[in-house]
């Protein structure tokens, strides 16, 4: 399985600030040339990225082609089906898998009721 191409994913947020230029701030062409592989990446990216994402963009970008397999399934409460009802398999390059995780808002979910 390919890894994700972090440039091939950021032309689609380039296409939508192309036609909605009204969106634009005063970092986005820089975050989107360091997405889109123009740029290298800077401490004022980093920095944006830390505040947003809680990682620099190397991490992000590790994160990113982080490799998952989702194993969907069906799930009712009370006779309510649950959407996004999943289990997630991770794993590193040249790895075994490293973590299996459900999504938070499934386990938000099961603590309300």
């Amino acid at each position: 399985m390919p890894v994700a191409n972090l440039p091939g994913v950021a032309q689609d947020v380039a296409y939508e600030y192309a036609n909605n230029p009204g969106l634009l701030r005063p970092q986005t062409t820089n975050m989107l040339n360091v997405l889109l592989g123009f740029s290298p990446t800077t401490p004022a990216i980093d920095a944006a990225l830390q505040v947003g994402e809680g990682m620099t963009y190397t991490q992000y970008l590790a994160g990113i082609q982080r490799r998952e397999t989702q194993f969907p399934f069906l799930q009712a409460v009370a006779s309510v089906p649950i959407e996004h009802t999943m289990l997630i398999a991770s794993r590193w390059e040249g790895q075994g898998v490293t973590s299996v995780w459900v999504p938070s808002s499934i386990v938000t979910v099961f603590q309300t009721l």
